[in-house]
């Protein structure tokens, strides 16, 4: 199995798009899986001759005769899940970035149709070709393309501000919720059901996840080989411990265990740990 990310060229769509990659499974008889991590992205998956099944924390894509496009959204990862994939795969998968997805495509359609996505036969038919396609490249060019001719400008009357106060906020600074609503003239419930609705994490959760992956980010970032420990404190964590409990409950492996196995894309946009089946 071969796992490539591709940043979008396009200026714009970098502030709407964290990433692109493409999973390929070339081999029928082969079965793979990865685990994958709680993120704030909203996951776009397209694949041909697929079906996919979820139990529990694992979600497996089957390969099928069928040739019809298979395309589903997740909009976050709460938890960490198990991938697997059995038989031939070739699936396109589409990370935006909080919001993003809805200068796309129709709210209302989406939320509507999660595990079965087809907005329209346009989509339809401009993924199914572009999965034929062998190069790249080219398949990462015409996505841009079409993504592009797609986009209708979205916004929402308060949580484009939140979010990026919750992602811009000191790491020692704790969130007062009921403050931030009351900001906007809303009560606590409705920022919780709102996040809940257009991101699919409370407020808190997205906070803390998107923590646990600045920790991991730094930590790739971080040209002096630094202990863990060095680090600690500058992203807002009280101790060691603390931090372990973050991993523990975001990636059931100690902050060592988890850097050790590890496996990142060229670029750092995809983070995995291959699993044995």
């Amino acid at each position: 199995m071969t796992i490539e990310s591709f940043i979008p060229q396009n200026d714009f769509l970098k502030s709407l798009i964290r990433c692109i990659y493409i999973i390929e499974n070339p081999i029928q008889e082969k079965k793979f899986s990865f685990l994958i991590f709680p993120s704030v992205s909203t996951y776009l998956s397209v694949s041909l001759g697929t079906t996919f099944s979820v139990k529990e924390n694992t979600i497996t894509t089957h390969f099928s005769d069928n040739q019809s496009l298979d395309s589903s959204v997740q909009l976050s990862l709460s938890k960490s899940y198990i991938y697997e994939y059995q038989g031939y795969t070739k699936e396109i998968c589409i990370l935006f970035k909080p919001l993003g997805i809805y200068s796309f495509f129709d709210e209302q359609y989406l939320w509507n149709n999660l595990n079965s996505f087809t907005p329209s036969d346009t989509f339809q038919d401009f993924f199914t070709e572009i999965l034929m396609l062998e190069n790249y490249e080219n398949m990462i060019t015409r996505i841009e393309d079409y993504f592009l001719s797609i986009y209708t400008p979205f916004s929402h009357k308060y949580l484009q501000e939140i979010i990026s106060t919750l992602e811009n906020i000191d790491d020692y600074q704790k969130i007062n919720l009921i403050e931030i609503a009351h900001k906007y003239q809303i009560t606590r419930q409705t920022l919780h059901n709102q996040f809940k609705k257009y991101i699919g994490l409370s407020p808190s959760q997205f906070k803390q996840i998107w923590k646990f992956r600045k920790f991991i980010d730094s930590k790739l970032a971080d040209n002096t080989h630094a202990k863990l420990t060095d680090i600690v404190y500058d992203i807002g964590f009280f101790d060691q411990s603390h931090l372990i409990k973050y991993f523990k409950k975001f990636a059931s492996l100690t902050p060592l265990d988890f850097f050790k196995k590890i496996q990142t894309s060229e670029n750092k946009s995809v983070l995995l740990i291959w699993q044995q089946i």
